[in-house]
């Protein structure tokens, strides 16, 4: 039984992205509703009551851990590709070198 292989050229790669960001454009200008909102309307509070702005605590060393995290999920997702095409290990070993110097660069608490 002979294997046919699928061939992706340029050509349907174009197209593709001509119809996803023609879908997106679609959706933000039906979304956009109608014209200008009144001034009265972007107020948090019309009954004139006064509020203090609540500053949202959040520590900014997490967010390198879990972009750490999305690439060490991607360099297994990279490795297994590899495999699978049975290329050389290299392009992922250096992958996860650089990951594992982030890692000793990162934040500490």
């Amino acid at each position: 039984m002979d294997e046919e292989k699928i061939m992706v050229t340029f050509w349907d790669l174009a197209a593709f992205f001509v119809g996803v960001m023609g879908f997106f454009a679609v959706v933000y200008f039906l979304g956009r509703g109608e014209g200008r909102k009144k001034r009265e309307a972007l107020f948090p509070f019309v009954s004139g009551e006064e509020y203090h702005p609540m500053r949202i605590p959040y520590r900014v060393k997490w967010i390198y851990y879990v972009a750490l995290f999305t690439m060490f999920e991607t360099a297994g997702l990279l490795v297994m590709l590899a495999l699978s095409a049975r290329i050389p290990m290299i392009i992922p070993a250096i992958y996860i070198a650089i990951l594992s110097l982030s890692l000793l660069i990162a934040p500490k608490e």
